[in-house]
């Protein structure tokens, strides 16, 4: 089984005393990859189209932070959150793989290498999905 590993990052790694560093991974068959990003391309299309917003892709800014096109057309918290939760339910009906790792800084930790801390959380990504993949989570 082949897996495409689609890794994206959030957060500053350099400045974990402002907030976590946040590394998340979607992991698809590649035989199910195009019914995975043609299903999300679909939902984003009809959320845009539903809202009136013009967006090409989602981000817990857009729902959480309230970003700044969300903001303009004064899209409530109540549609938000039917948005993410909608989101949600379709991302548990797809064959894909999940991971999220959050680092944090512990009392005065000091971060002398910002590569070390996206080395650190790659690290625990790969390991997971190397662990699902032995126990074929995703078939």
């Amino acid at each position: 089984m082949c897996l495409l590993i689609y890794i994206d990052e959030s957060g500053k790694p350099n400045e974990l005393r402002s907030g976590p560093f946040v590394i998340a991974s979607v992991a698809v068959d590649k035989l199910g990859a195009d019914n995975a990003i043609n299903s999300v391309r679909d939902f984003v299309g009809s959320v845009s189209q539903r809202l009136g917003i013009n967006i090409n892709e989602i981000h817990t800014s857009d729902l959480v932070g309230y970003s700044n096109e969300w903001r303009r057309r004064r899209v409530d918290i109540s549609r938000r959150v039917q948005v993410f939760n909608d989101f949600a339910q379709l991302i548990s009906g797809l064959n894909v793989l999940l991971n999220i790792v959050v680092v944090r800084a512990l009392g005065n930790v000091v971060v002398r290498s910002p590569d070390g801390v996206r080395r650190v959380g790659c690290a625990h990504i790969f390991r997971r999905h190397s662990i699902a993949n032995q126990y074929s989570i995703l078939q």
